[in-house]
């Protein structure tokens, strides 16, 4: 006998999978999804048919585009597909995978964050202790950038290219930041 809590949890989270693209259709590309109900589900009671939780505001396709993911897990996302794009170059190459460091990428996202607020200085300012064990490589994409365009940019440039590939760097963080006008800043930082 099913258990009806245990139902409506089961659907609210194959709900909320299939609002977030995490469906198989999805991944690929082949699933176009409008949701008929609200985008805020503060609970269960948003799945009862009829039922609309307080302050939610039911946002019809043409009147909005459909945003579910919070800001900042879009930013790890493009960070994180990054550093993929960077271990597949770096294995093409016969260079080991790199790690990503926590500490490494507190910083580079304050670095990346400085240069959207509008720091004048240049981007490469060197990265924080033992700048000869580490090295920082800068971008600055346009709003539409993907991780792709980071790595297309990245082995266009002799010098990034070199960094990205140089088999002693062991550790690397990501950090991003979009500026007012909408490109986005990204610093990579290597460590041996």
């Amino acid at each position: 006998m099913r258990h009806p809590i245990r139902s409506a949890v089961v659907a609210g989270a194959s709900a909320l999978l299939l609002a977030t693209g995490a469906g198989t259709a999805s991944a690929q590309g082949s699933l176009e999804l409008a949701l008929p109900f609200p985008l805020d589900i503060p609970g269960l009671a948003s799945l009862m048919s009829g039922a609309a939780a307080p302050g939610a505001t039911a946002v019809a396709a043409q009147d909005a585009p459909l945003v579910v993911v919070p800001p900042e897990v879009a930013r790890k996302a493009f960070e994180g597909s990054v550093v993929a794009g960077v271990n597949e170059a770096r294995t093409a190459v016969g260079a080991e995978r790199l790690v990503t460091d926590a500490i490494l990428s507190v910083e580079a996202s304050v670095r990346a964050d400085q240069l959207a607020a509008g720091d004048p200085t240049t981007g490469d300012l060197p990265v924080p202790e033992s700048a000869e064990a580490r090295d920082r490589t800068v971008l600055q994409l346009p709003a539409e950038a993907t991780p792709q365009n980071v790595l297309t940019a990245m082995l266009t440039d002799t010098g990034m290219r070199e960094r990205m590939l140089d088999g002693e760097f062991a550790t690397v963080g990501v950090g991003t930041a979009t500026d007012e006008d909408g490109q986005i800043h990204v610093v990579l930082d290597f460590e041996r």
